[in-house]
């Protein structure tokens, strides 16, 4: 079975990697705080740093697609100054009639690919559990193939 590390350099899976920890952290954060999460990226600069990305928040913006839009322009705008990005957003899962956190992963030499961690708010205390994350390939959103 092929898998998206396929044709990749060990460099670009090794920076592709570094963006999953952070992002679902900062996810859960956001789910536990609001019980949501409003789109965010966060980029691994050209010198190792991670660097968060939220895009401000637009007055009277409920539009989900839009938001996110928004919130890859923002990591367009910014791809020069780094070498991978994770958009970050909260999608529903219909087939599984669950929410998930997604993780749109890409890396300025190629490679792309979504992760999809399923999450439930469970118990009194609504205690938040993650299951059992999918990985697909994707196509790129912030560097375009050039033909």
């Amino acid at each position: 079975m092929a898998s998206w590390r396929d044709g990749l350099s060990d460099e670009v899976q090794a920076d592709i990697d570094v963006l999953y920890a952070p992002s679902l952290d900062f996810a859960e954060r956001a789910l536990k705080e609001t019980r949501s999460i409003h789109p965010f990226g966060i980029a691994l600069t050209l010198d190792d740093q991670l660097q968060l990305h939220i895009e401000e928040q637009r007055s009277g913006i409920q539009d989900g697609t839009l938001l996110v839009r928004f919130a890859e322009e923002m990591l367009s705008d910014a791809k020069e100054s780094f070498k991978s990005c994770a958009l970050v957003l909260d999608t529903h899962l219909p087939e599984r009639k669950t929410d998930a956190v997604e993780m749109r992963l890409e890396h300025r030499e190629g490679g792309a690919i979504v992760i999809q961690v399923p999450y439930k708010f469970s118990g009194l205390r609504k205690q938040l559990t993650f299951g059992e994350m999918i990985v697909s390939s994707a196509v790129p959103r912030i560097w375009l193939p050039t033909s």
